[in-house]
C-alpha cells in the first residue's frame, strides 16, 4: 500500500482516538478540586515519570468550574522535546488568548516556541505563591513572585520582587493598558518602554510624548500612526518613517502615502498591497510604485488570487507567467484533498 495513503489512515485513526476523550462535564469542580487534581499531575509531569504519559488520552473533561460555568480540560502538550518535556495541565476548553485575560485567567506561553498553549484558572497560580516564601535564595524568592504577580496582575506581589518587580509591573501596566501601572517603574528605560508599548497600542500621542527615548517614541509614534491609520503622524517620528508609512498605506491603500516611502522595496509591497486591498489592477501598472515587469506580473497574481478571478492573470504579456499566475489562483483558492493532507 502506498506510504501516503497509511500515513492518512494513521492521522485518521489519530484523530479519532484524540476524539475519544473520557467525559465527565456534569461534574460541579471548586478550587479544592482543582487543586487536588493539579497535585496529582505534579506528579506524573516529573522527568521521568512524564515519558510513561499516554498523549492519546487527551484532552480529557475534567468538569465545569463553579467559579464562572467555564469547561476545564487536563491538557497535554510537549513544546519541541518530546516525550522529555511533555507534561499534562489543567486549561480551560476553547479559551483564546483574549479571553483569557478577560476572565482573569492565565496564560500559558510555550517555551520554545512562544505560542499561546492555554489558559488556566488563576488559583492555581496563588496555590503556588507558598512556594515562593518557602524558598531562602533571596533572587529566587524575588523572580518567583514577579512571575506570580505578573500572572495574576497583584501588584502587591511586584512590590515584593525587588529588582524584578520592573518586568511584573510593565508586564502587568501592558496587559491591562493601563500607563498609570508604568508609574511605579523606578528604572527609566524601562518605564519609556512600558509607555511606549500601552501609548502605541491606544494610539494616544499624549502618551507618547511622555516617552523620553527618542527610538522608543518614534516606535510609539509609528504605532500610533498604524492604530489610528493616519500617515500625518508619521511625521512625528525623528528617525526613520518608511516602516510607518508603509504600514499605515498598506491599511488605508492611499497611493500618496505609498509615496512617501524612499526605499523602493517598500514602496513596491505598499502598491502591490493597495492593489489587493482595492482589486485595482491598473496600480499594477503604476511605474511609479512597480517599475518592473516582474513586480507587475506578481502584482496581477496577487490581485488575481485575492479575488479568485483567472481573468486577472491574462494581462500577463509573457505566456509563462500567465499560467504561473493560473497555477496559483487554482493552488490558493481550489486546493485538491491531497494538497490539504501532504
Amino acid at each position: 500500500m502506498d506510504k501516503r495513503i497509511l500515513f492518512l489512515i494513521s492521522i485518521l485513526l489519530l484523530l479519532l482516538l484524540m476524539g475519544c476523550q473520557t467525559v465527565n462535564s456534569n461534574k460541579i469542580l471548586t478550587d479544592e478540586d482543582i487543586i487536588a487534581e493539579q497535585e496529582q499531575l505534579r506528579e506524573i509531569n516529573v522527568h521521568p515519570n512524564n515519558e510513561k504519559i499516554n498523549p492519546l488520552r487527551y484532552p480529557k473533561t475534567l468538569g465545569m468550574y463553579d467559579k464562572n460555568g467555564l469547561t476545564l480540560i487536563e491538557q497535554y502538550s510537549c513544546s519541541d522535546v518530546c516525550p522529555d518535556a511533555g507534561g499534562v495541565s489543567i486549561v480551560y476548553k476553547d479559551v483564546d488568548e483574549t479571553k483569557c485575560n478577560e476572565i482573569g485567567g492565565v496564560v500559558s506561553i510555550d517555551p520554545a516556541w512562544g505560542g499561546y498553549r492555554g489558559c488556566s484558572p488563576q488559583i492555581l497560580s496563588l496555590h503556588y505563591l507558598g512556594d515562593c516564601e518557602e524558598k531562602t535564595n533571596k533572587a529566587q524568592k524575588s523572580q518567583c513572585y514577579a512571575t506570580l504577580g505578573s500572572v495574576t496582575s497583584d501588584l502587591s506581589l511586584c512590590e515584593k520582587a525587588d529588582v524584578y518587580g520592573t518586568i511584573c509591573f510593565s508586564e502587568i501596566a501592558i496587559k491591562q493598558n493601563n500607563e498609570s501601572i508604568c508609574n511605579f517603574i523606578d528604572r527609566l528605560e524601562e518605564k519609556d518602554y512600558c509607555l511606549s508599548e500601552i501609548g502605541g497600542a491606544k494610539g494616544d500621542l499624549a502618551i507618547c510624548e511622555e516617552v523620553q527615548n527618542e527610538d522608543l517614541k518614534d516606535r510609539c509614534f509609528g504605532t500610533s500612526a498604524n492604530v489610528n491609520k493616519d500617515a500625518t503622524i508619521c511625521d512625528m517620528i525623528k528617525g526613520n518613517k518608511d516602516y510607518c508609512y508603509e504600514a499605515v498605506g498598506k491599511q488605508t491603500f492611499d497611493l500618496s502615502t505609498c509615496d512617501k516611502i524612499e526605499f523602493a522595496l517598500g514602496k513596491e509591497r505598499c502598491y502591490i498591497a493597495s492593489a489587493v486591498g482595492t482589486g485595482d489592477t491598473s496600480i499594477c501598472e503604476n511605474k511609479k510604485g512597480i517599475p518592473s515587469d516582474f513586480k507587475m506580473s506578481y502584482c496581477y497574481k496577487n490581485v488575481a488570487v485575492a479575488l479568485d478571478d483567472n481573468s486577472i492573470c491574462d494581462l500577463n504579456q509573457d505566456k509563462s507567467k500567465k499560467n504561473s499566475c493560473y497555477d496559483s489562483v487554482k493552488r490558493e483558492n481550489h486546493p485538491s484533498f491531497l494538497q490539504c493532507i501532504f
